[in-house]
Formats: C-alpha cells, sequence, structure tokens
C-alpha cells in the first residue's frame, strides 16, 4: 500500500484534469464576460407610437421687400464722432441675468468670459423697512469664480415680486429717511461680505410722489459706496420725459439706458397695435435725444434681446402680449411654417401665425441683425459699454461682435444661427418625448451701402431647439407615484394601504434597492403595480457621463427582467423636479433612455414629502395632502402626476398621509390611475414580458 490508489504515472490524467478545469474556468469566464456584455448592450423595448399630441395651422406671411424711397432712419442725423484724446477703445460689456432661468444660466456659462460686468437679479426689497432678500445661487456663483477673468457683479436691487414691480412697496420706502438708511446700510454689509463692485438699482411702478424721491436714495446710496470704491448704476428707461436724466446721472455713477419697449407686452404702445420692440427710427431718434442730456463716459447702452407675442380679437386688436425669447419666436416660426419678415422701416423681425387653437398671432422679436444696427449707431456716441437684456434669451450670433472695440464691428459670420438652447413643448401631460433635436439655421443679410446697417435679413432655415412633446392630459386622472424604494420598512406598508383601498400606484424604483429586497419588486408587480427604471444608484443624469447613465438604466432593467419576466417601459430620471426640462444638459440623457424605448414620466405636483421643515421634522400628514391637493387644482394646466417617496429617509408621515390623501383625491371626484393608463398604454405595453434569462 506504499503506491497511492489513484496515483497515474503516466502524468495523462492530470493534464485531462487540469485540461477540464482549465475549460470550466474559461466557460466562468465567458459567462461572466456576457453578463457584463448584457449590461453594456442595452436591452431594445418593443416600438410604442402615442398619438401626436399637437395639430398646427399656419398663417403665412409674405416677405414682399416694397420698392419704395428710403425709410426714414436713414435720415435721423447722428453726432459725429468725437475722437477725444485717452478715449476708451472699447466699451463694457454688461450682462444681466436672472437665476430662476436654466436658459440665463446656460449663456452665463458660455459667455463668461465676454463679460465686465454681471448684474445678476440677486437682490430685492424685501419690506418697505429696508429689509434685503439675496436669492442664494451657487451655482452662478461657481460659474462666475471659475471665470479666467471674472466680471465685477454690481446685483440688482429691483422691487419685483412674482413678475410684477410692487411700487407702493417702493414709494413707502423712498419716502422713509430710516427705511433708505437701513436699505442702505444692509447692501453695504451685502457688498463687504460678498465682494459686490457696487449694485444697479431698479426701481419700477413708482408713483410720482416716489419718483421725485428716487434721486435723494441713490445719492445717499452713492456717498455710502464711494468710500469703499463701489459703484451704484441706476437703469432707467428709454424715451421717458417723466425721468430727468440729467437728475439721475448727478446722484449715480452710471445711467443704464434700457433700449427698448417700444410696443410692449400687456399693452401696444402708441401705435394701438403690435409693433416692434424696439424700430430703427424710435430707437436713433431717441438715443439722440437721450444722450443730449448725459456724459456717454458714464451712460450704458441696454439693448433688448427677445420677443413678443401677441394674441389678436377677431377686429385684429392685441388682447395679451407674452414675453417669448429668440429661439421661442424661431421655433414657432418653423412650427407653424410662418416666413419672417424683415420690416423695412424698423428693421426688427415680424411674422404672424394661427394657433392650434384657432387664435390669430403676431409676433415682433429682436435678433443679432437688429442688435448689430442698434450697436453701430450708437458706437457713434461712445457710450461706457453696452448692455443686454438679458442673457438666455438672445439670439447667439451677436455676440460674435458684442464688446468689440468701437466703430469696428462687422456683421461676418451672421449666417449661420447657431442651435437652439433652450427646449420647447408640444402638447400636456407629464409624460414626455424628445421629439426634435437642436439644429442650426440660416439666413441671408443686405448691408445698405450708405451707412453700414443690415436693410436686409431673409431666414432660409430656421434654427431649432429640443422639442418635447407632452402626452398623458387626462382631466380628472390623478396618477400617485413613488420614487427611491423599494424599502423593507416602508414600501410594505405603503403597498398594504394600496391594496385595502383599492388602489393601484406607479413606483420607480432603484436598482440597488431591487438587488437588497427582490421580494418587494415582486410583490409591487404581483398586486397590479406599475415598475419604472429610477436608475442604478440614483445620480443626477444631468452631470453624469452619458456612458454611465447607459449603464444605469441597462442594469437596472436586465436585474428587473430576471426578477418579473417583465420589462420596464417607463423612466423617471432622478432629481427631475418637474415635467419640464429646461436646458440641453437635461435633455441629452433623456434621449439615451428613450433610444432604448424608455418613455421620460415627469411631474407637476410634488408633494415635498422629503424637505425637512426648518424645525428638523418631516411634513406632516395634513401639510402633504394640502400641498398634493392644492397641485391638483392650481397648477396651469392642473398637474395629475403626483411626487412621493417611499425610501430615501424617514417615510413614516408619507406613510401615515397616505390614506387621507387617497380619500380626499376621491372626495374630489378624482380616479386614481398608474401613468401607463395616463399615457394610453396597456399594462402589457407598459411592462412588457421578457425572457428570465
Amino acid at each position: 500500500m506504499a503506491d497511492f490508489i489513484f496515483h497515474d504515472p503516466t502524468g495523462r490524467r492530470a493534464r485531462r484534469t487540469g485540461m477540464g478545469a482549465g475549460l470550466l474556468v474559461s466557460l466562468a469566464a465567458l459567462v461572466v464576460a456576457f453578463f457584463f456584455a448584457t449590461l453594456a448592450f442595452a436591452p431594445r423595448l418593443p416600438i410604442l407610437s402615442l398619438k401626436d399630441p399637437r395639430t398646427l395651422q399656419a398663417l403665412h406671411v409674405e416677405t414682399v421687400h416694397r420698392l419704395r424711397g428710403k425709410p426714414d432712419w436713414t435720415h435721423v442725423p447722428r453726432r459725429a464722432r468725437a475722437g477725444e484724446t485717452g478715449e476708451p477703445t472699447k466699451p463694457l460689456s454688461v450682462g444681466f441675468y436672472d437665476p430662476t432661468d436654466a436658459s440665463s444660466r446656460d449663456s452665463l456659462a458660455r459667455h463668461i468670459d465676454q463679460l465686465d460686468v454681471v448684474s445678476p437679479q440677486w437682490v430685492f426689497l424685501n419690506g418697505s423697512g429696508g429689509p434685503v432678500t439675496v436669492t442664494p445661487d451657487p451655482q452662478t456663483e461657481a460659474i462666475i469664480a471659475a471665470a479666467k477673468n471674472a466680471p465685477s457683479v454690481l446685483p440688482m436691487v429691483h422691487n419685483f415680486h412674482d413678475r410684477a414691480a410692487d411700487g407702493p412697496l417702493a414709494d413707502a420706502l423712498l419716502a422713509n429717511p430710516a427705511a433708505r438708511a437701513a436699505l442702505i446700510t444692509n447692501l453695504v454689509n451685502l457688498a463687504k461680505a460678498r465682494g459686490y463692485g457696487g449694485y444697479v438699482f431698479d426701481l419700477e411702478n413708482l408713483s410720482p410722489q416716489g419718483l421725485a424721491l428716487y434721486p435723494r436714495l441713490l445719492a445717499e446710496a452713492r456717498a455710502a459706496f464711494k468710500p469703499l470704491s463701489r459703484e451704484v448704476w441706476v437703469a432707467l428707461p428709454f424715451a421717458n420725459d417723466d425721468y430727468n436724466l440729467k437728475t439721475f446721472q448727478a446722484v449715480s455713477d452710471t445711467v443704464i439706458l434700457m433700449a427698448y419697449d417700444q410696443h410692449w407686452g400687456g399693452g401696444q404702445g402708441a401705435s394701438g397695435q403690435p409693433g416692434p420692440i424696439a424700430g430703427e427710427d424710435w430707437f436713433e431718434t431717441s438715443l439722440e435725444r437721450d444722450m443730449r442730456q448725459l456724459d456717454p463716459d458714464r451712460t450704458v447702452v441696454a439693448l433688448g434681446a427677445y420677443g413678443y407675442d401677441w394674441t389678436l380679437d377677431a377686429k385684429g386688436h392685441a388682447t395679451d402680449g407674452q414675453t417669448v425669447l429668440y429661439y421661442e419666436a424661431t421655433q414657432e416660426a418653423r412650427d407653424s411654417e410662418a416666413q419672417v419678415n424683415f420690416d423695412d422701416d424698423a428693421l426688427n423681425s415680424t411674422f404672424g401665425y394661427v394657433n392650434d387653437d384657432g387664435s390669430h398671432h403676431v409676433v415682433w422679436f429682436l435678433d443679432a441683425a437688429t442688435i448689430f444696427n442698434e450697436v453701430k449707431v450708437a458706437d457713434d456716441y461712445r457710450p461706457r459699454g453696452y448692455a443686454l437684456w438679458r442673457m438666455g434669451e438672445e439670439d447667439p450670433s451677436l455676440w460674435k461682435f458684442f464688446g468689440q472695440p468701437y466703430g469696428t464691428i462687422k456683421p461676418n459670420d451672421l449666417d449661420v444661427v447657431a442651435p437652439g438652447t433652450d427646449v420647447d413643448f408640444n402638447g400636456q401631460g407629464e409624460v414626455l418625448h424628445v421629439s426634435a433635436t437642436p439644429t442650426p439655421g440660416k439666413r441671408q443679410i443686405e448691408i445698405d451701402p450708405d451707412n453700414g446697417l443690415i436693410s436686409t435679413e431673409t431666414y432660409t432655415v430656421m434654427p431649432t431647439s429640443y422639442v418635447l412633446d407632452r402626452y398623458g392630459w387626462r382631466p380628472g386622472w390623478v396618477a400617485l407615484t413613488f420614487d427611491d424604494g423599494p424599502d423593507g420598512r416602508w414600501t410594505p406598508k405603503i403597498l398594504d394601504i394600496l391594496k385595502a383601498k383599492g388602489v393601484h400606484a406607479t413606483f420607480f424604483d432603484i436598482g440597488e434597492n431591487m438587488q437588497s429586497r427582490p421580494d418587494l419588486v415582486q410583490r409591487e408587480v404581483r398586486e397590479g403595480n406599475m415598475v419604472g427604471n429610477h436608475t442604478w444608484t440614483h445620480p443626477n443624469i444631468g452631470v453624469t457621463p452619458l456612458a454611465q447613465t447607459d449603464l444605469e438604466l441597462n442594469t437596472t432593467q436586465r436585474l428587473f427582467e430576471v426578477l418579473t419576466g417583465r420589462s420596464m417601459r417607463l423612466f423617471r430620471p432622478p432629481y427631475f423636479g418637474d415635467a419640464e426640462p429646461s436646458t440641453p444638459g437635461e435633455v441629452d440623457p433623456l434621449l439615451i433612455a428613450q433610444k432604448l424605448g424608455y418613455l421620460i414620466v415627469g411631474l407637476r405636483v410634488d408633494a415635498e414629502d422629503w424637505q425637512r421643515q426648518p424645525n428638523g421634522k418631516m411634513p406632516a400628514p395634513g401639510a402633504i395632502v394640502d400641498r398634493v391637493m392644492t397641485g391638483l387644482a392650481v397648477n396651469n394646466p392642473p398637474g395629475q402626476v403626483v411626487l412621493l417617496h417611499d425610501a430615501g429617509g424617514d417615510r413614516s408621515e408619507t406613510v401615515a398621509a397616505l390614506p387621507g390623501l387617497i380619500d380626499a383625491i376621491r372626495a374630489k371626484g378624482y380616479q386614481i390611475v398608474t401613468v401607463d393608463q395616463l399615457a394610453g398604454m396597456s399594462a402589457a405595453q407598459a411592462m412588457p414580458p421578457t425572457s428570465r434569462s
């Protein structure tokens, strides 16, 4: 028994065993590799067609170049160039910025290095006694801090609340010396703490008494800021006899002439009809008159960069005028197949169209051609600078000449218009589909040989932005959705309540949580609820690499298929605050999901059950119910998709609120449905059967 029982002196058995083990290892490696390949190669969902949410009729406005004498703007006299010794060769570039608008932030990020001064709408009057509220805006502060040559920051001090100027509040402050002193003290402290270079004052809708006291506030502010080497600027309307420009310039460091709104939204201007926002003849005449009263070295000319869309009544009179951005105007022209006309006299662009509700509209808007003409004319006065009102609304082609040395601008490269940087929407509802991606536009321009102004502009191809179609608008229906689960503490309780109430909901599950509690995922499906993809780790896909977004979706989808034998059709991006993504950065990741066959689900009613209160506690059940019911009633249009959470923190208050919320929704006559029902899909379309392999 000295030899081993299984000993093979020939070595053949060892070779065979080793070969077999190697094959097993290789096979295991192939299985693992194939598994990871399934994550990299996305599952494709069956094609699904939804009904087009919008049908447009077009009102074509023909472009007819009227053959007649020179228009009026060619005859307005202009001051000759001064050519003074020591005159600056380049004007300041100033950008007005709205921190509540994602398009404005995107424009600021793109052009921060072209600005000398940025004036964000950060500081507003919060009472007639002098207190102010500062809009928190860490994103913008980071953009400015990261600029190669950070511009000076002069925040706007304004009296706007809910998009309207509160004239009585400002009047009361101006009439109270103690309130003025308190306001100035607050502003000085802010400037010291945050490094502001000063402020731009913009108090509007003042009474005659308030307007008479306004210069006193500016003089007191200037006296307080001068020792700190800070400046006081004031924004004043263009061509307005109520304002004594000399008086205002005497008490400020710079007057900003807001050179637009010859015709404006909410009114129809002097003509009683819609019209140019800054017609060339009006602009030149008004600029000449105002500059006679002002020192150019202490004057900034603010140029408009937006448009107005007027609705007409049966007699052709304007009943309403809504502000539109440049790309909103060009998108509307493209959608309605309307021809844009560059008016011969005004040198502003205009078109008309008929909306899908049958209403007739007239649009006037300002683009790079008009702004080029304004700068070329104003350069003769050598103002201290030019301001853009406001960033995010503009034709981006204007940045090719904005801020160039006096008298040097040329209309070069204006023939190609960059693709849109905003997002246009069609239809209603909170289920989204990206129907068009940005494309560049083209235009032809002609230069008047006598004065170098652009006299003709013809759009041959309209630029486009992202277009998102909305689906699912079904009045009287409400979809309850729960994000971030499943969670072993809260999801079972929520499922118990839904089952007891005879209600189905839509759960947007996170892959990591699905892996931890597969039984809850299977229960959600088994009890008739809808399940959608909420990525694997809950990243902000607006700032993550697209490849990571792809992997997050695919991994979650594969796990769901193994657990349930079904696929997921619905997708809600994490941190998706509403049904309206507003920048390309927010839309780009949605295209990945859409190409894989997903439908994007937004929301308009956020219960904010995730938002911890100032006392450190989560919202009480009554507050959650009230917030949802208000959102279902007051939004325009009212919301139908309600956001709640079944994970991500303490959801005990959500669980406590749910029975009462269901009862309150039903008491109002609403029907509770799942998101697939809102979208007009069957359950099999929303969660198509698939192989568990």
